[in-house]
C-alpha cells in the first residue's frame, strides 16, 4: 500500500513539474491554452491513513499546506457506491518552483481499497485559472465548442473570506483523443451558475456551494 501511495504522489509531482504540458494534454486549441494557466492537479489516493499520507508527502521533500473536508467528491463517491463516504482534501506544495499545487483526496471512511482503485481515474482532474475574466456562460460555450460537456459547479467559500471565494466549473472531455478526461475551471469571485445548461447525460458532479 505504501508503494502505491508513493507512486500516486510521484505521479502528481511529475505532472505539476511541467505546467505547459498540462495545457497541451488537455487542449488542442492553442488560443485556449494562451487564455488559461494550470491551477492544480487533483488525484484520488489509494486507501491510506493521515499519518501514512503525511510521511509519504514529506519523503518527496514537500509538505501539506492545509487540509479540509470534501463535499463534491464525497457526494459523488457516495452516490456511486450507494453508501456514505467521507473524504478529506490535502493541498500539497509542489517541490518545483512556480508549479501548480497538488490536491490530494483521501477517503477517510466508507470504501474499500478495491472501491477506491476502481474510481481513481474518474476523480483525476486538472484545474485551470483563466488569465482574463469572462462570464461563466462564455466559458461554458467556449468549452462546449471544443467538445467539453459542463457537468456541474459551485462556489467554494468554506472557511474562506467572502472576497477570497472562487466559483468552480466542471467539464468532461467527450472526445476520445485527449489525455485528461475531467477539467475544472477556477473563476475568482462568486458567479451565478443557474443560467448554465447542465449536460444531464454526462453529469456526475453535483452542483453545490461547497469544497471539492
Amino acid at each position: 500500500m505504501a508503494q502505491s501511495l508513493d507512486a500516486s504522489i510521484a505521479r502528481g509531482q511529475e505532472l505539476v513539474r511541467f505546467p505547459e504540458q498540462l495545457l497541451e494534454m488537455a487542449f488542442s486549441d492553442t488560443s485556449l491554452r494562451r487564455q488559461l494557466k494550470p491551477h492544480h492537479v487533483g488525484l484520488l489516493l489509494p486507501l491510506c491513513s493521515h499519518i501514512e499520507l503525511q510521511e509519504a508527502v514529506e519523503s518527496h521533500g514537500t509538505k501539506i499546506l492545509f487540509e479540509t473536508r470534501s463535499t463534491v467528491v464525497a457526494t459523488e463517491l457516495s452516490k456511486r457506491f450507494h453508501r456514505s463516504v467521507c473524504v478529506d482534501i490535502y493541498w500539497i506544495a509542489s517541490s518545483h518552483q512556480d508549479a501548480p499545487t497538488l490536491e490530494l483526496f483521501r477517503v477517510a471512511d466508507g470504501l474499500t481499497a478495491e472501491n477506491i482503485q476502481s474510481t481513481m481515474d474518474d476523480i483525476f482532474h486538472i484545474a485551470y485559472l483563466p488569465r482574463e475574466m469572462l462570464d461563466v456562460n462564455t466559458w461554458q460555450e467556449r468549452m462546449a465548442s471544443l467538445g467539453f460537456a459542463y457537468v456541474g459547479g459551485g462556489v467554494n467559500h468554506n472557511g474562506i473570506p467572502k472576497d477570497g471565494a472562487v466559483t468552480v466549473l466542471y467539464f468532461v472531455n467527450e472526445s476520445s483523443d485527449r489525455t485528461i478526461p475531467r477539467i475544472e475551471l477556477v473563476l475568482p469571485g462568486i458567479h451565478a451558475l443557474c443560467s448554465i445548461p447542465l449536460d444531464r447525460a454526462s453529469a456526475s458532479v453535483p452542483t453545490a456551494k461547497s469544497n471539492e
